[in-house]
């Protein structure tokens, strides 16, 4: 291929990926909009009840997101890409359990250590089963928005590093005041995009992103009050955060911190070792088969070759002998021969 060809190529691969992607978040908006006005009505049915009404919000959302992804996959891309869930949930519940706990234990550990926060008194949620129900379904539509089909796409038309990059930027894009909080703000919604967009990879699903980023939403938000998801969210704990800004957040509290950024950087270098011992392990048990089925298939040969050539030698020749050791070893050499061509071919 030409190098006119090839940018041809790449041209049009661009543009495809770029439409499809502006489409799929262009239609999610529009449906958000449509559906966004039953918001008031559900205010009236639940008679101004802020959990029930914060729970019909992020249904809505999330049945938006549902039919968006579904024309995406089945009619725009035929039923080529798809996006599991999980591909061992046990694993990848745990993987995104320990992350999340690490994250925002971790933030908040630094944040006691240097003395930046402090607790109120405790008090009671009402309702609290609508609000982490409301968190849950909140991040489950941020998760399959950035890490479902967009992140698939990218990951199929290119490669892991773009999809990682890509909808990072996305992610930190769409978090809100972020990029009107400054630099640190903007540096923590990158890294959290990276972060579980590498979680993505390690476990090929959306269950360990969900979980990790559920555990930091739900924690933050409803028991510490660190995490902001609107003002109408309610908290076990009211904190205050002393210091400057760029270790107590500001505005957006630990997302705006420089402890949370710290400790999304070393999670991030944390499930990059993983992700490369996994790989290093599959490549080993890959070579490791292959040499056994080489082996096993050599001995296989010579022994199909002497067990066909036997019945035609008579006893105690000893020509007959040597011809089946020549036929054999022949045999066998041209068996080996062929694997190791067909590895290499591959």
């Amino acid at each position: 291929m030409g190098s006119a060809e090839w940018k041809n190529e790449a041209l049009k691969k661009f543009f495809e990926v770029f439409f499809k992607t502006a489409a799929f978040f262009a239609a999610w908006t529009i449906l958000l909009r449509v559906f966004g006005l039953s918001r008031t009505t559900a205010g009236r049915v639940f008679l101004w009840d802020p959990a029930l009404t914060e729970v019909w919000s992020q249904l809505l959302a999330f049945f938006s997101l549902t039919v968006v992804s579904f024309l995406s996959v089945r009619i725009v891309e035929r039923g080529r890409l798809r996006t599991r869930i999980a591909t061992k949930a046990p694993r990848d519940a745990l993987a995104g359990t320990v992350v999340g706990c690490l994250w925002i234990g971790g933030t908040l550990g630094l944040l006691v250590i240097t003395g930046s926060i402090e607790f109120g008194e405790s008090q009671s949620i009402g309702e609290p089963v609508y609000w982490v129900l409301s968190v849950l379904i909140n991040v489950i539509v941020r998760e399959y928005l950035i890490h479902g089909y967009v992140f698939t796409l990218l990951r199929n038309r290119y490669d892991d590093l773009i999809a990682v990059a890509v909808t990072s930027v996305i992610f930190a894009a769409l978090k809100a005041g972020a990029v009107e909080s400054g630099t640190v703000s903007i540096l923590f919604a990158f890294a959290t995009g990276v972060l579980l967009s590498l979680l993505r990879i390690y476990t090929n699903g959306l269950l360990a992103p969900i979980i990790a980023h559920f555990i930091w939403n739900a924690v933050g938000c409803l028991v510490i009050g660190g995490v902001s998801l609107g003002d109408h969210y309610p908290s076990v704990w009211k904190e205050t955060l002393s210091g400057i800004d760029i270790i107590s957040g500001g505005e957006l509290k630990f997302e705006g911190s420089g402890l949370a950024l710290v400790t999304t950087v070393v999670l991030i270098d944390l499930v990059v070792i993983l992700i490369n011992d996994a790989r290093e392990a599959k490549m080993k048990t890959a070579s490791a088969d292959g040499a056994d089925g080489s082996a096993s298939g050599a001995q296989r040969a010579a022994s199909g070759f002497a067990k066909i050539e036997t019945p035609h030698m008579p006893p105690g020749s000893e020509l007959s002998s040597a011809r089946r050791d020549t036929f054999v070893s022949s045999g066998a050499e041209k068996f080996t021969g062929t694997i190791d061509d067909g590895k290499e071919r591959r």
